[in-house]
């Protein structure tokens, strides 16, 4: 397979300036009639949760299994629609997780559930690298500066782990997948050839934050990129 590097970096008065899109806590907030768990933490049979983990297209999910933390309450995802139900979940503040069939989680979002029927925002799909893939994204987030003084001979920038990507339509009105950079910032992602916007979601409070910038993966080809998050240190 043929590997060609491409760098995206966004620059803005001389400096990098990145904004991410969010993708911080999803909160479901209904106030929905009914009697909950009244907050004891024990199941609650009049609450139910529609929720979908999006599945890339011409794709199907991995097997997978979502899961209210902590508790009991699981439903299958379908593989082909991205689809599940959970009944019977605790009111209150909540974590719903997406696991994979190892029982890891892939994919987690924190909700308020109330008595009665809610929808679940949508999950990005989780991305499952295969090494040697025909074609892809691949590279290595990066975060800086991370001093307010930089040193001679010294890099001001380092790896950043667990950075959310988010891959998108080349007109960003459609989410593909999403990918998580590993403890070495590094990361990579099997696509079909086409033009991809990447969107680097932000830290909290907006930082560290990354602009989002377009790739264009060839046939047979993993497209290197590098992204680079702005730490606000100054």
């Amino acid at each position: 397979m043929q590997r060609t590097n491409r760098s995206s970096r966004g620059r803005s008065d001389s400096r990098r300036q990145w904004m991410a899109a969010a993708v911080a806590a999803l909160v479901i907030g209904l106030a929905l009639n009914g009697c909950g768990s009244g907050g004891n933490g024990l199941p609650s049979t009049n609450t139910r949760l529609e929720g979908q983990v999006l599945v890339p297209q011409g794709q199907t999910l991995p097997t997978l299994t979502a899961k209210v933390e902590g508790t009991s309450v699981v439903s299958s995802v379908s593989p082909t629609t991205g689809t599940f139900t959970l009944v019977g979940a605790p009111t209150g503040s909540q974590t719903i997780q997406i696991l994979d069939v190892n029982g890891m989680v892939v994919e987690s979002v924190p909700v308020t559930i109330a008595s009665g029927s809610a929808i679940v925002p949508p999950l990005p799909a989780p991305t499952i690298f295969t090494a040697g893939a025909a074609s892809g994204i691949a590279g290595t987030v990066y975060k800086g500066p991370i001093s307010p003084v930089t040193q001679n001979g010294a890099s001001n920038e380092e790896p950043l782990a667990n950075a959310t990507l988010q891959i998108m339509s080349a007109d960003g009105a459609t989410l593909i997948t999403s990918v998580t950079s590993g403890s070495d910032g590094s990361f990579s992602v099997d696509l079909p050839p086409g033009t991809y916007k990447v969107v680097p979601i932000s830290g909290t409070n907006g930082f560290p934050h990354a602009s989002p910038f377009t790739v264009t993966v060839n046939a047979n080809e993993v497209s290197n990129i590098t992204v680079n998050y702005d730490t606000g240190i100054r």
